[in-house]
């Protein structure tokens, strides 16, 4: 496994990353990974953008281990849309007090894609101290896929 861990290639992070996705292996893959350094970074946030919410608090943990969340709070500052967007699946994979604060300020984004997955994240995690932005942008945003987004937020966070 060390030698896993210093080779840490792309390609064997990919490889423990899709390990992520087995029950069985998703612990090891995890601790491997976060042994691996900056070459696991994309692939694990690639992951979260496919969607898998069974491993998303894994690969936050991850994530958390490995580079922390101010990587990703600088990455919502990218002039790279892709980058934006992978920063708010890996904050809102992560959680807490900052996360919810990123992703409150990712609700300015202006990509419409960006804004509801933010929306969406701060529902799921569900701190009640994004109701205010989520309700701003449940009645202000000019989007209306945005606006059912943080309208969905909204009553998640409300219970």
């Amino acid at each position: 496994m060390d030698a896993l861990v210093r080779w840490s290639s792309p390609a064997v992070a990919r490889r423990l990353v899709e390990a992520l996705t087995s029950p069985v292996l998703r612990r090891p893959a995890s601790e491997l990974l976060a042994r691996m350094g900056s070459s696991a970074v994309d692939p694990l946030v690639n992951l979260l953008r496919e969607g898998h919410p069974d491993i998303a608090a894994t690969v936050g943990d991850t994530l958390e281990r490995l580079v922390g969340r101010d990587v990703f709070l600088q990455r919502l500052g990218s002039m790279d849309p892709a980058d934006r967007l992978g920063a708010v699946e890996a904050l809102g994979a992560m959680g807490g007090l900052e996360a919810v604060e990123g992703l409150t300020r990712a609700l300015s984004d202006p990509n419409e894609d960006i804004r509801i997955r933010a929306l969406r994240a701060l529902g799921d995690m569900g701190d009640q101290s994004a109701v205010d932005a989520v309700r701003r942008a449940a009645h202000g945003d000019p989007v209306p896929e945005v606006a059912a987004a943080a309208e969905e937020a909204l009553r998640k966070l409300q219970g």
